[in-house]
């Protein structure tokens, strides 16, 4: 078996030029960071028939079918970051490699199965988002690989092979992600094969009820292999084309319309023409390097002097000293040129901002400031407000700028009587609360904990509070709530103690106060691991079914 070079060197080899070999490896994996990935349960008996419309998702890694009563497709998403700077002629192999380590022979009732891992399984490449959702159950909308499995695999044969490997060509997936801009290459595992059920990760169960499972040995969850050139041709920068070069300019520089393969860069590939006083300067497909427009070097100020130099770019000199000018603000009086700046006297009184969802504005500090119509009880679609609860409080359902930041559990009626709230929410492509919520170390945009190895989440848990999202839920009074996830272990005690707090002390229809909620990354050996927390609240009102909602939160290591 071919050994593979450590993630930390891979990304390493990829910024830098390395003499001693001609390319690199890179092996993406569930442990880079912005990996996802989950198996996707569509129809189970009790729940609703199998109908193409996924059922649930956070389970381990496998393909499931039976007949019209489950099916389990299994999605993986790799995230392309380090490959940013990674020329496309660069990349000379892309494989995607999975196994099988178990096979199911049932989920629970009714959905006894044969006891062999399917004949075939079918490989589906999609963009991602970098989140693994129930809808991703449905990317099959590109064509699809056929992988021969044989048919005649069981738990007695992998017991006496290991973990039974498989390899996909993903390189023209891989290069046409990175030329769309994806974030994630994602891929998407079925079976056409009734009734079958087999694992494809690395010992975490295999089957929608998260059971442990007997795995073989060797299994792994699945890889992305790229095998990166990192070497110009022998002979390419020393200004002549030799054969197979298209070009050479002396030098084994990206971006000068001759690459750093002696290769001609295409036309319309961005440039630079080393005049400093143009822009947008772009290739001709020949060679050269074709000036853009001007550069625009007025500052709008009649407080200086624009102009520009072809090596420094734009100047902009002071000038008008004293003269007279206009700031731009209704807020002040007397304005004038000061070295280069237009200022003027601030005064009081009312005004008009200009923005039409703000109200009662008024001078402050020679500003025109106005109040956010968002706390107002009114929701203002043009003003980017989903939800407006008449206040300017987050973690409530409805956030201080209006928009909502609960997730729902789902769509029925019922799924008012309990929500969680998030303070920095996490959303997906679509600007929906993400169903995980997974965040970096550090990122400030989902973590409020400023502790290295920690993400914190603040939460909040709405009992009984209606949610224009679900039009048939109404307000519910008297539930009662109970935390059932974290637990009460020594990691997830101080976690428990904040939300059953919480509780207690509200009352329906309401939310809690936000609660910290820490997520620390694992460490194994000098490395640190993603980590993740379950949250799980149920809330029941008197006579009435319950409903209970479930999160993970999750903490990526920075990069």
């Amino acid at each position: 078996m071919p050994r593979f070079l450590p993630l930390t060197t891979a990304l390493a080899l990829l910024l830098a030029v390395v003499a001693a070999a001609p390319a690199a490896t890179l092996v993406l994996d569930h442990e880079t960071p912005g990996a996802a990935w989950d198996g996707i349960v569509d129809g189970f008996p009790g729940l609703v028939p199998k109908d193409g419309n996924p059922d649930f998702g956070q389970n381990p890694l496998s393909v499931v079918l039976k007949g019209d009563v489950t099916e389990v497709r299994s999605v993986m998403e790799f995230p392309l970051a380090s490959l940013a700077d990674v020329a496309a002629d660069d990349i000379v192999a892309v494989t995607l490699r999975f196994n099988v380590d178990d096979v199911l022979s049932t989920l629970g009732p009714g959905t006894e199965l044969s006891g062999k891992a399917a004949s075939s399984i079918r490989v589906y490449f999609y963009a991602g988002d970098g989140v693994a959702l129930t809808s991703d159950f449905k990317n099959t909308n590109e064509g699809f690989t056929t992988v021969s499995i044989g048919g005649n695999i069981t738990d007695a044969t992998l017991k006496q092979t290991g973990a039974v490997f498989f390899e996909v060509d993903a390189r023209a997936r891989l290069v046409q992600a990175l030329a769309e801009g994806s974030t994630h290459l994602g891929v998407l595992w079925r079976t056409t094969d009734s009734p079958t059920g087999t694992s494809l990760d690395d010992g975490r169960g295999g089957s929608a009820s998260g059971e442990p499972s007997e795995t073989s040995a060797g299994s792994k969850m699945p890889q992305l292999i790229i095998e990166v050139n990192e070497q110009p041709p022998p002979g390419c920068g020393n200004g002549v084309p030799d054969p197979g070069e298209t070009c050479d300019d002396g030098n084994t520089d990206d971006g000068d319309c001759c690459s750093r393969r002696c290769q001609l860069e295409s036309a319309g590939s961005a440039c630079s023409d080393g005049d400093a006083c143009t822009t947008g300067d772009v290739c001709d497909g020949a060679g050269v390097c074709v000036p853009g427009g001007p550069t625009v070097c007025d500052d709008g100020s009649i407080c200086t002097a624009d102009a520009c130099d072809p090596a420094t770019g734009c100047t902009n000199t002071p000038t008008n000293e004293g003269e007279s000018c206009d700031d731009g603000s209704v807020c002040t009086t007397g304005d004038a040129c000061t070295t280069g700046v237009c200022f003027g006297t601030p005064i009081t009184g009312t005004c008009d901002d200009g923005n039409a969802c703000t109200s009662g504005d008024v001078c402050t500090g020679g500003i025109c400031v106005g109040e956010p119509l968002c706390g107002n009880g009114v929701v203002e679609p043009s003003c980017d407000e989903e939800c407006d609860d008449g206040n300017r409080v987050s973690v409530d359902g409805c956030s201080d700028v209006c928009r909502y930041d609960s997730l729902l559990g789902g769509t029925k009626p019922m799924e008012c009587l309990v929500s969680i709230a998030f303070g920095l929410p996490v959303r997906d492509g679509s600007g929906n609360i993400a169903t995980k919520q997974i965040c970096t170390d550090n990122d400030p945009a989902c973590d409020a904990d400023p502790t290295e190895g920690v993400c914190g989440f603040d939460v909040g848990v709405c009992l009984g509070v209606a949610d224009a999202r679900l039009p048939a839920c109404s307000a519910t009074p008297s539930l009662a709530p109970a935390v059932r996830k974290p637990g009460r272990s020594k990691r997830d005690r101080a976690n428990r103690e904040r939300l059953d707090a919480a509780l207690a002390s509200v009352s329906s229809p309401g939310c809690t106060a936000p609660v910290r909620i820490d997520v620390p990354l694992r460490k194994k050996g000098k490395k640190l691991r993603p980590g993740k927390t379950k949250l799980v609240v149920r809330a029941k009102p008197a006579g009435g079914k319950p409903d209970k909602d479930t999160v993970v939160l999750g903490c990526l290591p920075a990069s």
